[in-house]
């Protein structure tokens, strides 16, 4: 009897001394990181976002940042208005390039239509050499000479004989221009259309009574 009671106390003495003890060092610190950490309280306490909302969240890009920015100024004030200053030399250039909308707010502002450039050439030139009819008759209808010279002598009709643009050159005949103006050299369109082969152009000259510079000059004119 006696050595079963030995034998239950040993094995109880070795399961308490299996159990590892905690030092009174690390229990009290253990109790001071527990008082640190701080719980809110459940009316405060923030949804937490699934993963897939997470992930589907796009990152915030700069231009959109800036889109979000507001502006509490007019629109007039941030938007200027074309000045006519120098409107001239920028309806020359907006022609070349066919800008329709550009040229009509240049009108707008002011631009002279007639003002030339360095080649003594005017707006008109620009929009015969590159082909643009419905810039060719916008100019015509706010007063663009169909009939002024380059320094060459050359006139807007001139330069559609030679380019070969049937539409623009009748344009220019009826709106006035000089199917017999005579360069520097004493070719006119008749001689610029025959030059280039422009059989049809030809044709719509001699039609409204064109003349070759050598037939002006047996003429004396």
């Amino acid at each position: 009897m006696k050595n079963i009671s030995l034998t239950v106390s040993s094995i109880l003495f070795l399961i308490g001394c299996g159990k590892p003890q905690e030092s009174p060092s690390s229990e009290a610190q253990s109790k001071e990181q527990a008082s640190e950490i701080k719980i809110a309280p459940i009316g405060e306490m923030q949804p937490v976002e699934s993963l897939e909302e997470i992930q589907s969240e796009e990152p915030v890009s700069v231009a959109k940042a800036e889109s979000s920015v507001r502006v509490d100024k007019p629109l007039e004030t941030i938007s200027k208005p074309i000045k006519s200053e120098g409107a001239n030399i920028s309806l020359h250039k907006s022609i070349k390039e066919g800008d329709v909308q550009a040229v009509i707010e240049f009108l707008a502002a002011g631009a002279d239509v007639n003002a030339k450039d360095e080649r003594g050439e005017t707006a008109i030139f620009s929009a015969v050499i590159g082909g643009y009819t419905e810039l060719v008759k916008m100019l015509i209808n706010k007063g663009a000479d169909v009939n002024v010279k380059n320094k060459a002598g050359f006139t807007s009709l001139h330069e559609g004989a030679y380019s070969g643009d049937s539409d623009i050159v009748a344009l220019l005949i009826d709106s006035g221009a000089d199917v017999n103006a005579v360069k520097t050299d004493g070719m006119t369109p008749l001689d610029m259309a025959t030059f280039a082969k422009h059989r049809v152009i030809a044709d719509l000259l001699r039609k409204h009574g064109a003349k070759s510079g050598q037939e002006l000059a047996a003429q004396g004119k």
